[in-house]
C-alpha cells in the first residue's frame, strides 16, 4: 500500500496541475515553490477539502481532513526495508512539514466543526436563527482561517527549504 500510494503522489506530483510545484523544486525556485505550495495548501488542501464540504454538508470536512491524515500517514512512513541512515535523516526533515502543515490542517477541521456547530446549535453562537448561526460560524471559521494562514506560511516556508537546500543533498 505505501508503494502504490507513493507512486500515485509521485504521479500526480510529474503531471497535471501539481507538476508547476514538482518543477519549482527540482529547479531551485526558492520563491514559485514556496508560493505554489502556499497557495496548494491553503485552496486545496483547507479550503476545497475541509471548509467547502462543511459549508455544504455540516462536519464533512472533518471525515475529508481525517482521511488525508490517514493517507498522509501511509504515504510518508518511511518504508522498514529501507531504513539507511540518509532516509532516516530525511524522514525527520519530512516529519517537520506533516506537523507544520497537519496543524494548520487541524486548525481547519477545528473551524468547520466550530461553523457546523453554528449552524446546527445556533444558541452556542448566541441566536436562535439556524441561518444567523450559519453566517456567524462563517465568521468564526474565518478568525481561524488567519491561525491557519500562518500556519501555512510557515509550513510552506520549511517545505521549501528543506525541498529546495536540505533533501537534494541527502538522499
Amino acid at each position: 500500500m505505501h508503494d502504490s500510494l507513493g507512486k500515485a503522489v509521485l504521479a500526480g506530483l510529474a503531471s497535471g496541475p501539481l507538476a508547476g510545484v514538482l518543477g519549482a523544486y527540482n529547479g531551485g525556485h526558492f520563491l514559485s515553490a514556496f508560493l505554489l505550495t502556499f497557495l496548494g495548501n491553503l485552496f486545496v488542501g483547507s479550503f476545497a477539502a475541509i471548509t467547502l464540504p462543511s459549508l455544504l454538508l455540516p462536519f464533512s470536512g472533518l471525515v475529508v481532513g481525517a482521511f488525508r491524515a490517514l493517507l498522509w500517514g501511509v504515504a510518508f512512513s518511511p518504508p522498514l526495508s529501507d531504513l539507511t541512515a540518509p532516509r532516516v535523516l530525511a524522514g525527520l526533515l519530512v516529519l517537520g512539514v506533516l506537523l507544520l502543515e497537519g496543524e494548520a490542517y487541524v486548525l481547519a477541521m477545528l473551524a468547520a466543526y466550530l461553523q457546523g456547530r453554528a449552524l446546527l446549535a445556533p444558541r452556542f453562537v448566541g441566536t436562535i436563527s439556524h441561518w444567523e448561526g450559519y453566517r456567524r460560524g462563517i465568521g468564526i471559521a474565518l478568525q481561524i482561517y488567519a491561525l491557519v494562514i500562518l500556519m501555512l506560511i510557515a509550513a510552506a516556508l520549511y517545505e521549501s527549504l528543506v525541498g529546495i537546500l536540505l533533501l537534494p543533498r541527502i538522499v
